[in-house]
């Protein structure tokens, strides 16, 4: 199953701005790395202190396993949403489109 996670960083401070800048440093070298290739895809945002990630995992646990393994997870905050494909989308429409017309 896929997932679309943005992992925000909260407002407050959890450390000292030398140990969170040195923890957001290992968690792009930990994505640089590709040291968990269940994370397909990584797209950090040039606008706001975010990123968000593609991930693909066979259950609830495994995606909380990722999340807490990433080296800045004590500093943002998540919001996952499973994800599907076009060709899924296409089923369900041809779907209820049979459904209307009979």
């Amino acid at each position: 199953m896929r997932f679309i996670v943005t992992g925000r960083m909260i407002d407050q401070a959890v450390a000292p701005p030398d140990q969170e800048i040195a923890i957001l440093k290992a968690t792009f070298q930990f994505f640089a790395e590709n040291r968990d290739p269940r994370i397909k895809d990584i797209y950090p945002h040039a606008d706001e202190r975010a990123t968000t990630l593609v991930i693909d995992v066979d259950t609830a646990d495994e995606l909380t396993e990722i999340l807490g393994s990433i080296p800045a997870s004590r500093l943002s905050t998540f919001q996952s949403h499973p994800v599907t494909t076009p060709e899924t989308v296409l089923k369900l429409l041809a779907g209820w489109e049979k459904m209307i017309q009979s």
